[in-house]
């Protein structure tokens, strides 16, 4: 017995396309799905994800033949290049993590990810990082008494840090802006 699916018409490209009659799809393709969800401007501008759904600040489209939730710019780069191979991520040139101008993603590593996120100074450094032990005041009276000549294992017993974390602040390797 034949299936009797209605046919729809994509919003996105207009072309017909059979589905389950119980299924709400407006699109015929993951393509269209996701196009329909970008305002792509200048080859060269940023192309901003435009739909709802978002995690951590990036876009995300249901992939049907996938049942889950990925995320757009990743879907982007493997409109444009093809599969993304295991262990490496899609990263934005551009910063925009709402970007999925394929011209804008480039393919790194977790390393790389940090790499440029430090190069860019878009991590958190000193006491705004919520991991930090110190208060830029404490760093301040730490580089003081180190300019005074009072020992760094003294000092990191006083503010219950390494030494280690004491002669990082004295070679200018941590704590530089201050």
């Amino acid at each position: 017995m034949a299936n009797n699916y209605p046919i729809r018409t994509c919003q996105y490209c207009k072309k017909s396309f059979k589905t389950k009659p119980q299924i709400h799809q407006p699109f015929c393709s993951t393509i269209c799905s996701f196009w329909d969800k970008v305002e792509v401007t200048s080859l060269d501008e940023c192309w901003i994800w435009q739909a709802k759904g978002r995690s951590r600040g990036y876009g995300q489209l249901w992939v049907k033949d996938k049942q889950r939730q990925l995320r757009a710019h990743r879907i982007s780069w493997e409109f444009r290049y093809g599969k993304i191979p295991n262990g490496l991520y899609v990263l934005h040139d551009c910063d925009n993590r709402l970007c999925v101008n394929p011209r804008h993603l480039f393919l790194g590593t977790h390393l790389d990810n940090i790499k440029d996120m430090v190069n860019k100074k878009r991590h958190t450094i000193g006491e705004k990082n919520p991991n930090s032990k110190l208060s830029n005041e404490n760093v301040r009276i730490i580089k003081q008494r180190l300019n005074l000549g009072h020992s760094s294992p003294n000092i990191a017993k006083d503010f219950d840090v390494s030494r280690w974390a004491v002669c990082l602040i004295k070679t200018g390797k941590r704590w530089k802006h201050i």
